[in-house]
């Protein structure tokens, strides 16, 4: 048939040839010959707010120069050797104008220790237990990739950590000195020389400084390595040179016209919520300010600008573009808001153009998920697959979106660094090289905003007008919504529709919930539009521009106030208020100094600005006491051993502090002849008074003495110990107090005080949550005081104890020690994590007539170290409720990894999470009653969660008459599962991964294909009659490597009927598939287990590779059919 070899391989070949087309199109992405590649621009943004002191002699924290060393020197430097790849960078005026600050000599508070360590010199004690705070001391870096994997920063970390927790209890004088005592020279020494070395970029330490990257290649494998003082003047010369070098970096790289250089407002302002109070003055000020630093810095004239996280609405728009900027940029969820389908990359990747009379500007949108992909989920993955991940994603998106279009990958330039491998250089690194690659290709083309508009303006479209919602909040005093420390009231915030073309919003979901919506939040803004007031008010003017020529320093020092930095770390949603109270309340007061006035009273002192502390010495509240004590002055132990011994001071010693529902029990021994000079004041918060600035419901300062007490002073118990009586008193927020009750049970005897004082007194009802300090006076002096660093004591004022009355439905106990998930789990490594507080140990369902009672009880509910308004943090229930309705369940679960059992299909749930927000989880975080529909309520009045510290319960009450089908409850089958609660987790879940770490789960190394594949459970205890049951339903997914066959694990529930047989043996049998391909020589196959529900119904996600080997056959066939054609038809032509 053929007429030699050379015809047959002519055949393979053009066979070969065909059969590569549909592989080659699976495998990778080409370029077609003519067609424009896909447009990629990144921006990389730069940020540090104001970290001068009030009296600008020094800088507080660090982080100017720490990110100069770690990150804005080496992202020029990496880039710049891929010259191809173009880039933007941001930089606020506030960053600008600290790296000159800094280099003309001023220091951070923390530079100055260190310089003193290095160069010999003494440090006080204050300075060194500064060293070790945790947080706000050396050992702020990050955990994982630093302090865990060096030796000897994990070891002083630990012992830091152990010396405050022997020490805690002291006068604070004395815990000062103990904790310090526990430390050498040389421990300080090697602390200091860690913090500063382990920030340096290490591609830029071993490339330029190679003997100092010796140092840091040392620490990483020694155990016993000690550094020098001369090896941290080292370090610190390297900090120096580097800082110098970023400023030139930049310019050169701008003027090669690889990047492109752009501004953020002055103070990194947050635009909408500024403009929505009015103040558009000094948002245009912060726009004009941040320009011109950008001129002198850079000689360059940006044709860009970024808001302050990426928070916009018209009215800032409006003033970009006025200014004469040709484009900014914001997130694609304001598309959305802006009457466009922001989900649609026909839509979201092309630019918009906003109009405003006879300016325009372009509105660029970036792609949310593949932002967030870098900056919140890549850290953990192989820095080669994220990154072909990415650029997978990329091209996706423009060829989905079509000719000129251009995917804005924007977001922090910084802070993800320190989660990546290596710093983010090997990340950054892979992602530039392939990059060039693609663009060699033709596939990619990395473009500058400024240039694309140059080229592609045609492509934009005109924003349309429409009805745009926006807050409202001019003239609005907003300082007591709500009246409740953790709940979040964005949603009750005033609001208005305004006639717009931009919606209002930021990256964070489209919203502005993190920087406004909690009382914290709120009052601090108001705490600023007061001070705004006053500015104006004291120099007779009308404006702030005005004001900026009278007294250009008080202006500048609201400038400060202004920045966005403050509310994200209020309110809790940036992970705790210690920097803001110093910086932002410290800029206020230098305001009011600037005019030649006193600052108000509510300004001094560090404590939040609803008057909160910003911690608290303890996480868990006192139980309830058992029995209440007598009031006779014979303090016995006994009767007091639910009670909280709050250390104060000679020559109080301590305070012991016992409650009940209805009652604070106090109590104190004392030994000293001046007792009869000494008063004791115990001072309490109180969330229904006003801590608003224009009628403060508390006093800065105690009766004696002019000492911050670390909170705002609203209720006082003042015990007079010379006549034997104690007087209930409340603040008049002028620094007085208004007596209103004599304390009828108190005995005051030559040694000991006992009295006992009813929480209405206070205004306090069970339930509510207080914070307290203790004073000692004598005279109009202080003693002694309770608080510890800023800190004070948290109270939760005790429940009644919860009724067990009614029906009980169902009771069953779950085995203690068996929250270790599929068994071998592990608990995250923070102490937080206190043993127990996973295991569930009994589930209780309780009808009370017009409501149905659920009881979760833990071994330990561990507290609740951040607050959670439905009284745990840790914590995250779901409880899976199948009734006797006639219809077809969900058999899926909320992000547990997990499925139900058809007979277990639930018809509605209850996520019981630690309640802040507004929104249910998973969106939110609060909890949620979720029905089969999909119908959502969210706990209020009908749906409340609580705790009762006493029996470690999380408690939840519904109302009957949302409810299904309740008059069957007993009939139900109840699936419950305990988890770890994370706000910033998927799906509200803590991470799960093979190795613990101080925030994640440890599954185990023989879960590493289960991890790998995506099917290990997200639980850690299931409510089951034994261990070795819920080991079997977790256990029962499938990981089989060789073929990507993942199937997730199956959980069934539990009806009553279950509960009384609870004790008897179990015999139905219930088959599992635990298929897990782990190597070539282990594979587990179907088992047989002895189980009470039925068989598993599976659900595969797989890889079906005999498909693909048929498709590969017959595209095999159909080449070889037509390379023989081809080939004949070659022949035949050249035979004519």
């Amino acid at each position: 048939m053929f007429n030699n070899g050379k015809t047959i391989l002519v055949v393979i070949m053009i066979s070969l040839l065909i059969l590569s087309i549909p592989i080659f199109t699976l495998i990778t992405l080409s370029s077609i010959e003519g067609q424009e590649p896909i447009y990629l621009a990144f921006i990389w943004h730069f940020h540090q707010p104001w970290y001068l002191d009030e009296y600008n002699s020094s800088f507080l924290l660090p982080w100017v120069r720490m990110h100069s060393i770690g990150n804005y020197f080496k992202m020029a430097y990496i880039l710049s050797k891929y010259p191809s790849v173009k880039v933007v960078f941001t930089f606020p005026g506030s960053l600008l104008k600290q790296l000159e600050l800094y280099l003309s000599g001023i220091k951070d508070y923390r530079l100055i220790i260190s310089e003193k360590i290095a160069y010999g010199e003494s440090l006080s004690i204050d300075e060194k237990i500064d060293m070790l705070r945790i947080p706000g001391g050396f050992f702020d870096i990050n955990w994982n990739r630093i302090v865990d994997i060096v030796p000897r920063y994990r070891e002083l970390r630990d012992r830091v950590q152990m010396a405050f927790n022997i020490y805690m209890n002291l006068p604070e004088d004395s815990m000062k000195r103990a904790v310090v005592s526990e430390f050498s020279e040389q421990d300080f020494i090697d602390l200091a020389s860690l913090f500063n070395l382990f920030w340096i970029d290490p591609q830029i330490l071993r490339e330029l400084y190679p003997d100092i990257y010796n140092l840091r290649v040392k620490a990483l494998s020694s155990n016993s390595i000690h550094f020098t003082r001369d090896d941290l003047v080292r370090i610190l010369n390297v900090h120096r040179d580097i800082m110098s070098r970023i400023i030139d970096m930049y310019k050169q790289l701008a003027r090669s016209g690889q990047i492109e250089l752009i501004p953020v407002p002055y103070s990194h302002p947050l635009a909408p919520i500024i403009t929505d109070f009015g103040w558009f003055e000094d948002f245009e000020i912060h726009v004009e300010k941040s320009l011109d630093l950008f001129k002198y810095y850079f000689s360059y004239e940006p044709k860009g600008i970024w808001p302050a996280e990426q928070a916009i609405n018209d009215y800032a728009a409006k003033i970009f573009a006025e200014k004469g900027f040709l484009w900014t940029v914001t997130d694609q969820s304001i598309l959305s808001k802006s009457g466009i389908d922001g989900s649609d990359p026909r839509n979201y990747c092309y630019p918009w153009k906003a109009t405003y009379g006879d300016s325009a500007i372009y509105v660029f949108f970036r792609d949310t998920e593949l932002s967030n992909l870098i900056s919140f989920t890549y850290s953990n993955w192989d820095p080669v697959q994220a990154v072909n991940d990415l650029l997978n994603k990329v091209i996706s998106r423009g060829r989905q979106a079509g000719a000129g279009s251009i995917v804005v990958i924007a977001l922090d330039g910084e802070n993800p660094w320190e989660n990546y491998e290596e710093f983010g250089d090997v990340f950054l690194n892979t992602l530039y090289s392939k990059i060039s690659e693609l663009q060699n290709q033709g596939i990619i083309r990395t473009v500058l905003p400024s240039d694309y508009i140059s080229t592609h303006s045609e492509y934009a479209k005109k924003l349309p007008i429409g009805m745009r919602i926006y807050l409202d909040l001019a003239g609005r005093d907003i300082s007591d919504i709500p009246q409740n420390y953790f709940r979040d009231a964005y949603g009750e915030l005033p609001r208005k529709s305004v006639m717009a073309q931009l919606g209002e919003g930021s990256w964070a979901g489209g919203e502005l919930a993190i920087w406004i919506g909690q009382r914290q939040e709120n009052a601090a803004w108001m705490l600023l539009a007061k001070a705004r007031e006053d500015l104006l008010k004291t120099l007779n003017a009308t404006t702030i521009r005005e004001v900026s020529i009278i007294n250009p320093l008080a202006v500048e020092y609201l400038l400060r106030a202004e920045a966005s930095d403050w509310f994200w770390w209020y309110g809790g949603d940036g992970g705790g208020t210690f920097p803001a109270n110093p910086l932002f309340k410290g800029y206020l007061r230098s305001m009011y100094r600037a005019l030649g006035v006193n600052p108000p009273q509510y300004l001094l002192g560090d404590f939040n600005p609803d008057a909160t502390p910003s911690w608290t010495l303890n996480i868990e509240s006192p139980k309830s006491i058992e029995t209440p004590p007598k009031i006779d002055g014979n303090i016995n132990i006994i009767e007091w051993r639910n009670s909280l011994n709050i250390s104060v001071g000679y020559p109080v010693p301590y305070v012991l502090v016992g409650m009940d529902s209805d009652n604070i029990y106090i109590a104190t021994m004392f030994n000293t002849s001046e007792i009869n000079q000494i008063g004791i004041a115990i001072y309490f918060t109180n969330m229904y008074r006003s801590v608003s600035p224009y009628n403060p419901g508390y006093n800065a300062l105690p009766r004696c003495g002019n000492t911050p007490l670390g909170m705002g002073l609203f209720y006082e118990i003042y015990i007079d110990i010379a006549k034997s009586i104690a007087i209930v008193s409340v603040a008049d927020g002028r620094g007085g107090w208004i007596e209103l009750f004599k304390v009828n049970q108190i005995v005051v005897t030559n040694n000991s005080i006992e009295l006992a004082v009813p929480w209405k007194y206070l205004s306090l009802s069970p339930g509510d949550v207080s914070y307290s300090v203790v004073a000692v006076c004598r005279g109009i002096d202080l003693v002694a005081s309770s608080q510890r660093l800023g800190g004070t004591h948290y109270l939760v004022i005790p429940r009644p104890i919860a009724s067990t009355t009614g029906k009980v439905i169902l009771d069953i106990k779950d085995p203690i020690g068996d929250d270790n998930g599929t068994g071998t789990y592990v608990y995250p490594k923070n102490a937080v994590f206190k043993p127990g507080v996973f295991d569930l140990t009994g589930f209780k369902v309780i009808d009370q007539g017009d409501k149905l009672i659920f009881y979760v009880y833990v071994r330990d509910l561990g507290g609740n170290p951040w607050n959670g308004p439905n009284g745990f943090s840790l914590q995250y229930v779901q409880i899976y409720v199948r009734t006797t309705l006639g219809v077809a369940g969900k058999t899926n679960t909320f992000g547990l990894n997990a499925n139900l059992t058809e007979d277990s299909a639930w018809h509605f749930a209850l996520l019981l999470a630690p309640g802040w927000g507004s929104d249910p989880v998973p969106i939110g975080e609060r909890a949620a009653l979720v029905y089969f529909n999909g119908t959502t309520v969210v706990q209020d009045g009908i749906l409340s969660v609580y705790t009762d510290v006493a029996s470690n319960a999380i408690i939840a009450e519904v109302a009957k008459m949302v409810l299904p089908d309740v008059e069957n409850a007993g009939k139900w089958i109840y699936t419950v599962v305990l988890t770890s609660y994370d706000g910033y987790g998927t799906d509200r879940i803590r991470s799960f991964s093979i190795e613990a770490t101080e925030w994640v789960v440890g599954v185990g190394k023989d879960l590493a294909v289960a991890t790998a594949l995506g099917v290990v459970p997200r639980i850690m205890d299931l409510l089951a009659p034994s261990a070795e049951l819920q080991y079997t339903m977790l256990n029962s997914f499938i990981a089989d490597l060789k073929t990507g066959k993942a199937v997730l694990a199956q959980i069934s529930g539990i009806n009553a009927s279950m509960a009384i047989e609870q004790a008897k043996p179990i015999t139905i049998t219930y088959t599992t598939l635990v298929e897990r391909s782990y190597t070539t020589t282990r594979t587990m196959t179907e088992t047989v287990t002895t189980y009470s529900i039925s068989t598993i119904r599976e659900v595969v996600r797989e890889y079906d590779r005999g498909f693909i080997l048929v498709l590969t056959m017959l595209m095999l066939g159909i080449g070889i059919a037509i390379g023989f054609l081809v080939t004949r038809l070659i022949i035949n032509r050249r035979r004519i």
